[in-house]
């Protein structure tokens, strides 16, 4: 009799229990959802309910691939594996210990204008960082054509907008853009960062889309003269103590320009000093992100913007060193920060 009472409650268990889950399961099968093939995951959140492209990349969506159910915890909750998302390369609790956002420190509407060039001076050109928003940058950088006053219909700018992301101190979008004098601008190339998982989005030119997988957080590009670092330094919330970046960037690879991880950097306070009149607080950095060709980051203290670097590496084929200088600070509007993009000077 004992016997029966449990074998009737086993059947009981599994009616209430199994069957109501693999009829949940029979109707979600009904229900496709469509994926990016890069990223294995719905770009921004979206859910894509038929098919068609991603709209980060643009590559043709795939059918999600159904994930194993299983029970976990003592209230058997159904856990999708799909939803278990890829640790982050980045150790989130170190991060939070070397960074707290405050948005007050950021001034939009400010312009900063440097000089960039090989430490000895030479090869100069002009770089004009434009704080557009609390978590948008936008970079114009451009030298003097040479007997060619008029620059009509040469792409004699590079134009890269950066939005950040907060949680990781890294850049969440990068779009790369050619400028001629006329104002046109010709996009060259796209970086996405995949949500919640240590990978972006590249695509370069007409060439396809690939995903490469950050190795560190937060992470810089050089290439992008450390603009996002630039952004990030007012952050600190020990600024005299020492931090660990990781580097990516794009680079020639067996005769093509790909993006990829380059390796750590380590940024060591120094002391306080001035230069360019400005009260700043001296870095060493150095590293295999690096190279281990590194140098000196001079950042203002009161506010925490970069005024100088001197690097050994440079960051183009065209250098054979890197340095930064500040030589202007100022504040307009984004139709006057429109306007000199296009004319390379400020409306009168």
């Amino acid at each position: 009799m004992q016997k029966k009472c449990v074998a009737t409650a086993a059947l009981f268990a599994f009616i209430l229990l199994i069957l109501p889950i693999q009829a949940q399961e029979g109707m979600e099968d009904k229900k496709k959802v469509y994926v990016c093939p890069p990223c294995g995951v719905d770009c921004h959140d979206d859910k894509y309910s038929e098919p068609g492209v991603c709209r980060v990349c643009r590559m043709e969506l795939v059918v999600q691939k159904k994930a194993p159910k299983f029970r976990v915890g003592k209230n058997s909750e159904t856990v999708n594996s799909n939803d278990v998302r890829l640790k982050a390369s980045y150790d989130a609790q170190e991060t939070s210990l070397t960074f707290q956002y405050d948005p007050e420190k950021i001034t939009i509407g400010t312009v900063y204008q440097y000089q960039k060039s090989n430490i000895d001076d030479s090869h100069s050109g002009n770089i004009a960082l434009y704080v557009a928003s609390n978590n948008r940058l936008e970079a114009l950088k451009w030298r003097p054509i040479q007997n060619n006053p008029s620059h009509e219909g040469h792409y004699s700018a590079t134009l890269v907008t950066a939005e950040m992301d907060w949680k990781t101190f890294s850049v969440r979008r990068f779009e790369t853009s050619k400028v001629d004098a006329t104002g046109r601008k010709l996009l060259v190339a796209v970086l996405q960062a995949v949500p919640e998982r240590p990978q972006v989005i590249i695509r370069f030119g007409e060439n396809e889309p690939y995903t490469v997988t950050i190795d560190r957080y937060p992470w810089h590009s050089y290439d992008f003269d450390f603009a996002s670092l630039n952004f990030t330094f007012r952050h600190l919330i020990n600024p005299e103590k020492p931090f660990v970046i990781g580097i990516s960037d794009f680079a020639f690879v067996d005769g093509s320009f790909r993006f990829g991880n380059k390796g750590t950097v380590e940024i060591i306070f120094v002391r306080e000093e001035n230069r360019q009149n400005i009260l700043c607080r001296k870095y060493l950095i150095d590293g295999p992100g690096l190279e281990n060709r590194g140098g000196t980051i001079w950042v203002s203290k009161e506010d925490g913007y970069l005024v100088e670097y001197q690097i050994d590496l440079p960051d183009e084929r065209s250098f054979k060193s890197g340095k930064l200088v500040l030589r202007k600070i100022e504040t307009v509007d984004l139709e006057s920060w429109q306007y000199f993009v296009k004319n390379r000077r400020w409306p009168e």
